[in-house]
């Protein structure tokens, strides 16, 4: 790493005891090591075994030749050597200047570990790709129960055929699971099948969650379960808080629903120089990228007074727009961070709920929920419209507001609830 390459590219020999160390005792993965001065290191799986002897041999060889070694040693050096030239690519502050944007990149044009016909070597490869802990354990436990249902580790994706997927189901209903149990199980099976076709591993027509092929219902949606009423809103703003941590809950709960939904673990990597100045006011270009959202398309949220006022409680010394977060915390302390301190901040918003009367248990899951509910009650915005607005939807800039007066003065109408306190 240099002062032109924002990375440290290189390989790490992974000798932490894992499932494949034990099914092939002995042998380590290999993955690529990509390093950020800042942010930490990130391990790519590249789905690369070996022994320790072979690993110090190739590992001298990349200062040398490779003429001693095996024929085997030999094709995983060429191997590891493509896969360094390409990510080496993306070693460039002009093409990455993040983790997240050089892993991106690398996922998305590397194919070094995107070809198998085991039903459970593809799981690895979807599990790998995914950042959020909860998401990575939903395929873990998806591919736990597939092995319940079948003991094969080999097992071979061309044989998950529309029979085997009807035959786990009722294993599942004889078992007494609920329907929504399998289900949860298939949705995940179902993107292994798009990774496959992705990769060139089968062709469409012969994923049998194709169209007219099996469906799965999709899951209740949860928009109702934390959807607060306009006046659920409105007594939460006029409850007193007991002490700070309370206070911080609560203002965190309305600058959550006041930028048109944002997620908390977004809030809280919000960044200073994101702020910019026209003749609206201030806002922030969100762009879901920069951080944790579903989206590739850039949104805008002015920042009201109630906002500002929020802000300027809890303003940041360093690049964050709030003091959550320091600038020299690695990627791990921040996750870690945010999730005990989501957790303390969750805590305080249930004991202001139970000052309220018909107060449901709260969470910031209520802010985020309700943002989009409120300005529909208020305004009588289109669904479409509302869509846009809301900084964590896919639809986000998609073009149904006309203007942005017009998109300021409806995100507007959250901040009144505190404009009226």
């Amino acid at each position: 790493m240099t002062i032109f390459d924002p990375f440290e590219i290189g390989f790490y020999f992974d000798e932490r005891p894992s499932s494949q160390s034990k099914t092939e005792p002995g042998t380590y993965p290999i993955k690529l090591r990509v390093y950020h001065r800042e942010q930490g290191k990130k391990l790519f799986s590249l789905k690369r075994n070996t022994t320790h002897f072979s690993w110090n041999r190739i590992k001298k060889s990349f200062l040398g030749s490779g003429s001693s070694l095996t024929i085997n040693e030999k094709e995983l050096r060429e191997f590891l050597l493509t896969v360094r030239q390409e990510a080496q690519k993306y070693n460039d502050p002009l093409k990455a200047k993040t983790l997240k944007q050089f892993e991106d990149l690398f996922k998305r044009n590397t194919k070094s570990n995107s070809a198998s016909i085991f039903v459970y070597d593809i799981f690895e490869m979807v599990i790998d790709e995914k950042d959020k802990k909860g998401t990575k354990d939903a395929y873990i436990n998806a591919m736990k129960s597939f092995k319940d249902y079948e003991n094969n580790q080999k097992l071979v994706i061309h044989d998950i055929s529309k029979g085997w997927i009807e035959g786990f189901r009722l294993w599942h209903k004889e078992k007494g699971s609920s329907k929504e149990t399998p289900n949860t199980y298939l949705r995940a099976l179902r993107h292994v099948f798009t990774h496959a076709i992705n990769t060139g591993v089968i062709l469409p027509t012969e994923n049998p969650f194709g169209i007219g092929k099996v469906s799965i219902p999709e899951p209740k949606r949860r928009t109702k379960k934390f959807n607060l009423t306009a006046e659920q809103i409105e007594s939460l703003a006029e409850v007193e808080a007991s002490g700070y941590e309370e206070q911080l809950a609560k203002d965190v709960f309305f600058f959550l629903f006041m930028f048109d939904g944002i997620r908390i673990s977004d809030m809280y990597a919000l960044e200073k120089e994101w702020i910019v100045e026209d003749d609206l006011g201030k806002r922030i270009d969100f762009d879901p990228v920069k951080t944790e959202g579903r989206s590739s398309k850039e949104g805008e949220v002015w920042i009201t007074e109630q906002m500002e006022d929020i802000i300027a409680k809890y303003l940041g010394e360093g690049k964050y727009v709030f003091n959550f977060l320091k600038d020299e915390m690695t990627v791990e302390e921040i996750t870690k961070y945010r999730a005990a301190k989501t957790s303390v901040i969750n805590k305080n918003l249930k004991k202001l709920a139970l000052k309220i009367e018909g107060m449901p248990s709260l969470s910031t899951k209520h802010a985020r929920y309700s943002a989009a509910s409120y300005i529909k009650r208020k305004t009588k915005a289109s669904t479409q419209e509302i869509s846009e607005l809301m900084v964590n939807s896919p639809k986000m800039a998609q073009g149904y507001i006309d203007t942005p007066e017009e998109k300021k003065a409806m995100q507007e109408v959250l901040s009144e609830v505190l404009k009226k306190k």
